[in-house]
């Protein structure tokens, strides 16, 4: 019991750093993808006003949205990850098999990363959105990375034009970007 007690202890305290860490890099990412997307709208008349610059409250909100591409709360499935990893790792140390407790914690980080990676997209997709809504762009286009490694789906919303209050979801690992529409 006192092996259980300590492994979710320090999962969780793990989790805790990996999630304020986390945090703040998405936050320095999304102000720098506001920044650029205002860029794109305003080009050289853009001045940094850091009242609209993506803020902890504002990163918090985003997060604690359901998101259409994970199908999760970013809170929520933080925790599955921490719930699934002590999972693993105890039951590693009940069969005492040092490799499949390694193995364990690589599965655990990779699903992790896997699941931050994806959130840290969304949050770029937020910021410039936020940007573009904030210097008054009411539509935009979205684009593949066209090096042939798009999705049907993507590839059929090349260069089309959406209302910035109507888009089409993305899907897990999608690589596509928006641009303004700049009248």
């Amino acid at each position: 019991e006192l092996n259980v007690v300590r492994v979710k202890r320090e999962a969780s305290g793990t989790y805790s750093s990996i999630d304020e860490a986390a945090r703040n890099r998405m936050l320095i990412v999304a102000k720098e993808a506001y920044e650029q997307a205002a860029k794109e709208v305003l080009g050289s008349e853009y001045e940094t006003d850091v009242r609209n610059l993506p803020n902890s409250d504002w990163l918090n909100k985003v997060l604690k949205q359901y998101n259409r591409t994970t199908g999760y709360l970013y809170d929520t499935e933080l925790d599955r990850k921490r719930l699934r990893y002590q999972e693993q790792v105890l039951t590693a140390r009940e069969f005492q098999d040092r490799v499949m407790y390694n193995d364990s914690i690589k599965k655990a980080a990779a699903l992790l990363w896997t699941q931050i990676s994806q959130y840290m997209i969304s949050t770029v997709d937020e910021a410039r959105i936020k940007a573009f809504k904030d210097f008054g762009v009411k539509n935009v286009i979205w684009h593949t990375m066209k090096d042939g490694k798009e999705c049907e789906d993507c590839d059929a919303n090349n260069g089309k034009q959406f209302d910035i209050d109507n888009l089409p979801s993305k899907h897990y690992g999608c690589r596509c970007y928006l641009t303004p529409v700049v009248n």
